[in-house]
Parts: structure tokens; sequence; C-alpha cells
């Protein structure tokens, strides 16, 4: 691999763990790029939280579940709380990103890290059809970020020569 400065360095692997960077990373070392079969990008993803119903620690009940019928999966979440994140159906919109659009907050059109109302009632009131006692709170909590994903959405390396 040859550096901007010319110097050049030598490995038989080179893993790329810049995460919803890893595309640009890839992007500087252009035999790397050109050599790459699968790609990567950052696809903005929201994730819920819900409380648990009266009466059951889910915190320490709860466990991990992936439930392709409702488009969800859902974990324990500190303060006894679900954790829902989307399994992306069709129905779910994707936004792919430029991440230093998305982390640098200054409001470019890669720049969102609110909860939509949409997508917070989608996923909620999909997991109770699961739960029916789910106490759907007023006001939507959760988390907004990148995750670095694959065309063929499999864990990868990258190598290069």
């Amino acid at each position: 691999m040859t550096l901007k400065d010319g110097s050049r360095i030598h490995a038989p692997v080179v893993l790329n763990a810049a995460g919803p960077h890893s595309f640009k990373v890839n992007k500087m070392v252009k035999e790397v790029w050109e050599e790459c079969n699968i790609k990567t990008k950052a696809l903005r993803h929201e994730v819920m939280h819900c409380p648990s119903p009266a009466g059951y620690d889910y915190l320490n009940d709860g466990y991990h579940t992936s439930d392709g019928d409702i488009g969800c999966y859902y974990r324990p979440e500190v303060g006894n709380m679900f954790l829902i994140g989307s399994e992306d159906p069709e129905c779910d919109p994707q936004h792919w990103v430029d991440p230093d659009e998305f982390y640098a907050g200054g409001g470019g059109p890669g720049w969102n890290n609110q909860l939509s109302e949409a997508q917070w009632k989608a996923q909620c009131y999909r997991l109770a059809k699961r739960v029916p006692t789910l106490p759907i709170p007023n006001q939507p909590r959760g988390v907004v970020d990148l995750y670095d994903c694959s065309d063929d959405w499999i864990p990868f390396t990258t190598r290069a020569v």
C-alpha cells in the first residue's frame, strides 16, 4: 500500500476497523477500493426504548429476540427497558448517509440524530403485538447512530496486496 507521502507499507493482511467510515478509508487506497468485491456504506439507524410492563424485570429475566414476523429485534436495556430495533423490512426507510456529515452535526444533508415519530411508533407498536402490556410512552426515547453495512450484509475483511 502506498501512502500519500510516497512511503509504502507491506502487510499480508490489512483489517479496516473504521466502522461507518470504512468505505472512505478503503477509497483512500485506490488498489483496495478497486479490488473490493463487496463495498460498504453507512446506514443511519434508530433504536427505541420502551419501559418494561409493570411487575416484569425484563432487564434480568428478558432475552434477546429476533422477530422477523414483525420486523424487529429487541433486548433488555439498562433501566428495565426494552431496546427495540428494526430488522429493516421493506416498509422501513433506509437512510444511507455520509458519516462525516452525520457526526459533524452541522445540519448538512446527512445530519439527523433525532428519532423520527413514524419509525418510533412503528417499532414500539410492532413490539406491542408481542407484549400487549408494553407501556408505550408519550415521548420517543432511543438512540440514532450509524451502522457500517456491506453490500451483502455479511461481516467482511479487506485484503491489500
